[in-house]
């Protein structure tokens, strides 16, 4: 992977494991809009340390980062489940069938035209528990259904940076997700 700390190249190791600490905040992204009730960002902060150095890596995560990738497993219930972090609101839209597998491995698929999401978090040691209630198309359930999943920190941490597009006045008017060829290192 490719990083950077002001104009040193950093090399983080392919599958090398990380060691540091995570904290999660709501955001409005790099526009700075909300256009749901609830913001539509997670701020994703990670401080750890490589060889004697400190580092801090932050990444913008939204709703199509957090969601659950096909053939995932799902749970239905998660009694234990404490939201850290607060609601996100999005939506995933496309013309794709997405599917994951329930409990009793069943397939379950729904088509992710305008599918409206709401999102929670949960940190845990090895990942992050979504909780992700989202409107299911299918016309025998016609409803907003609630699945739990892990997210593994790989998929969430020290992605590349966001793509920033600025106007005339230098002020940002539009983003591409990890669009950067780097991801930016600070040293706190």
């Amino acid at each position: 992977m490719s990083a950077r700390c002001r104009d040193e190249e950093i090399v983080l190791a392919a599958g090398a494991e990380i060691v540091g600490t995570v904290s999660l905040e709501l955001s409005d992204g790099p526009l700075g809009q909300r256009p749901y009730n609830n913001p539509s960002f997670v701020e994703a902060t990670f401080d750890f340390q490589l060889g004697d150095r400190l580092f801090q890596s932050r990444s913008t995560l939204s709703c199509q980062h957090l969601w659950a990738a096909d053939g995932t497993q799902v749970e239905n219930d998660h009694p234990d489940f404490v939201d850290e972090v607060g609601q996100l609101d999005g939506m995933m839209d496309g013309r794709d069938e997405w599917y994951y597998l329930r409990p009793d491995g069943s397939k379950h698929s729904n088509r992710l035209k305008c599918t409206s999401c709401h999102i929670h978090l949960m940190v845990r040691e090895l990942d992050v528990l979504v909780r992700c209630r989202y409107y299911d198309q299918n016309s025998e359930i016609a409803d907003y259904v609630t699945i739990y999943y892990p997210k593994a920190y790989s998929d969430l941490l020290l992605l590349p940076d966001d793509k920033l597009y600025f106007d005339a006045n230098g002020n940002v008017e539009d983003h591409v997700s990890n669009g950067a060829e780097f991801t930016t290192l600070e040293e706190p």
